[in-house]
C-alpha cells in the first residue's frame, strides 16, 4: 500500500512539474512572437509609408516637368518670329 502511494505521489509531482515546464516554456516563446511580428510589422508598414512617398515626390516631380515642357512649347507656338 506504501507503494502505490509512493508512485501515485511521484506521478503526480512529475506531470506537475512537466505542466510547469510547459507552461514556462510556451510563455518564452509566445511572448517574443508576438514582439518579434509587432516589430516586423512597423518597420514593413515605415518602409510601405516611405516608397509611397517617393512614388509620390517623383510623379509630382513627372507631372511639373511635363507642365514645364507644355507651357514652353505653347510659347513657341504662341511666339510669331519678325
Amino acid at each position: 500500500m506504501k507503494l502505490s502511494k509512493a508512485l501515485s505521489f511521484r506521478a503526480k509531482l512529475l506531470l506537475a512539474m512537466m505542466l510547469v515546464v510547459a507552461g514556462v516554456t510556451g510563455a518564452t516563446l509566445i511572448s517574443p512572437k508576438k514582439v518579434l511580428r509587432a516589430n516586423h510589422d512597423a518597420a514593413l508598414d515605415a518602409q510601405f509609408q516611405n516608397q509611397v512617398r517617393s512614388f509620390l515626390a517623383a510623379q509630382k516631380a513627372q507631372s511639373s516637368g511635363i507642365a514645364i515642357n507644355v507651357e514652353r512649347s505653347h510659347i513657341q507656338s504662341v511666339y510669331v518670329p519678325r
